[in-house]
């Protein structure tokens, strides 16, 4: 008696180990398409595509078949997304990730052709500095030529023993005497 126990007791946990939530699931949706009932269907379809991290690969071969038919849409098991999903969600996630890059990309050539127009006015910007601190100095060094010669011609002793007199001298030429 004590291994009939044992064996109907074995046979027990064998039945509860093997049921299964998520087959069982997919089988009520299976049915219902199969009845053609809809409520049943709209139910268990619901709850399917609820389901995240399923494992049992007989219950997802179901439960897509059974979304496809009752859908009339392609519906897979997406591993990397974990859940049901169907086609079309698939293809309106690719496009929105494709309408996003190309946003992306036409953002970024925006912002890189606002950069290179910044970096071009600040290349004039510097340009126009340049240009302006050497007329600057052309005409200072125009002005200190100018008073080394008054200078020289008031005291030529004075003009050739000053360094700002002589390097003027130097670079632009005494004047004429």
């Amino acid at each position: 008696m004590t291994v009939l126990r044992l064996l109907l007791f074995a046979f027990g946990l064998a039945t509860r180990a093997d049921a299964d939530p998520i087959m069982d699931l997919a089988e009520q949706c299976r049915s219902a398409v199969e009845a053609g009932d809809d409520a049943a269907f709209q139910a268990a379809a619901a709850q399917l595509v609820e389901l995240r991290h399923v494992w049992n690969t007989e219950a997802i071969l179901i439960g897509s078949e059974c979304l496809t038919k009752g859908f009339g849409t392609t519906w897979a098991y997406s591993y990397p997304q974990s859940r049901f999903v169907s086609k079309d969600q698939v293809e309106a996630e690719a496009k929105a990730a494709a309408d996003a890059n190309a946003a992306s990309a036409r953002a970024a050539a925006i912002a890189e052709e606002q950069a290179a127009t910044r970096v071009a006015a600040d290349l004039a910007a510097q340009a126009e500095r340049e240009a302006e601190r050497q007329a600057n100095a052309a005409q200072v060094a125009e002005l200190v030529h100018a008073s080394c010669t008054t200078l020289l011609e008031r005291d030529q002793v004075a003009a050739m023993t000053n360094s700002i007199c002589v390097e003027s001298f130097l670079s632009n030429g005494l004047p004429p005497s």
